[in-house]
């Protein structure tokens, strides 16, 4: 059977037109389907992040930063926030991408935990009135790493619905350890923040005038004039040169100091770090470096690691 030309380049235009019509009606929603920015944030614009806990819309954590200024607040309690752990809850929030879709069922997000009293909820603010974009966290799930990585592994996945959208996205990570935390883990817990090849003089004042001075000079230690051990100083230095607490201590100190270390150097100002005896045996810490925090520990924890004796020095 002769084939007519004229009737082959009809059939093959229409077959052209009709693709590109479809295309045109289908790409938008196949778009938004797969979009895998489903957080659209401007870094420079963010001021604030709430996060509100399960099945709650009230009482946030709130954490705000202005002017170099960190806060961390929650029922009418604030303090001063570590700028790291703020920054790195703000980079995880900027890196939510999209893997997929879910569900697009409002009907499903019970089963992914994404309703108002099974999620987490998190708002990012430009200002206390303003919010930039609004998100809720569901539960996730993980499968076991591939057995040939060296170190094991688990890869997870979040679910993430938009509070003003149907749809449940998929999201590479455990997205709900990030957001279900307390207010102590985003506390300022610094303690001692210094170039230890700067220091030069080191001033320990224990109780019955046992204390005793470290000083520099020529890059050689000695302790109230008699050479000390070296490894031992350089190990104490490091040591020095960037100290966190772990434990917060937020009771009224009922007690004097009876131990002090006062850390001096070349370009720096002085830290003093204060420890005051508490009732259970246990010492709390203070340091002028964040003067507002007070901390507590075990007499063989920090204050161990800060108060060390002459014979650490001298061997």
């Amino acid at each position: 059977m002769k084939i007519n030309i004229k009737t082959l380049l009809i059939v093959v235009g229409a077959l052209a037109v009709l693709l590109v019509v479809t295309k045109l009606y289908k790409a938008p929603k196949s778009e938004k389907t797969l979009k895998t920015d489903i957080l659209e944030l401007d870094s420079a614009k963010i001021a604030g992040i709430y996060i509100y806990p399960k099945g709650s819309l009230t009482d946030p954590l709130k954490i705000s930063w202005s002017g170099g200024d960190y806060k961390v607040s929650k029922n009418d309690k604030a303090y001063d926030a570590d700028k790291k752990a703020v920054q790195q809850l703000l980079n995880e929030i900027l890196a939510i991408k999209s893997q997929g879709l879910a569900s697009k069922n409002k009907a499903k997000w019970r089963d992914f935990d994404v309703t108002d009293s099974l999620g987490i909820r998190v708002k990012v603010l430009k200002n206390d009135d303003e919010v930039l974009q609004e998100f809720i966290v569901g539960k996730f799930t993980y499968e076991q790493g591939n057995s040939s990585n060296p170190y094991g592994g688990i890869s997870g996945t979040s679910y993430v619905r938009l509070a003003d959208e149907d749809e449940i996205y998929t999201v590479k990570g455990f997205l709900v350890f990030s957001f279900n935390r307390d207010i102590n883990s985003f506390r300022n817990k610094l303690l001692i923040e210094a170039v230890s090849a700067n220091i030069n003089k080191i001033t320990l004042t224990y109780p019955l005038d046992s204390g005793f001075v470290l000083t520099k000079n020529n890059n050689a230690w000695t302790l109230n004039m008699t050479k000390t051990d070296s490894v031992a100083v350089q190990s104490y230095l490091s040591m020095l040169s960037t100290k966190s607490a772990e434990e917060f201590y937020d009771e009224p100190l009922t007690s004097l100091p009876t131990h002090t270390l006062k850390i001096e150097g070349a370009g720096m100002a002085a830290i003093e770090i204060t420890a005051y005896p508490l009732p259970d045996g246990n010492y709390a810490i203070k340091s002028t470096l964040n003067p507002k925090a007070v901390f507590k520990t075990l007499p063989s924890g920090l204050f161990a690691d800060l108060f060390k004796s002459k014979n650490y020095f001298v061997k």
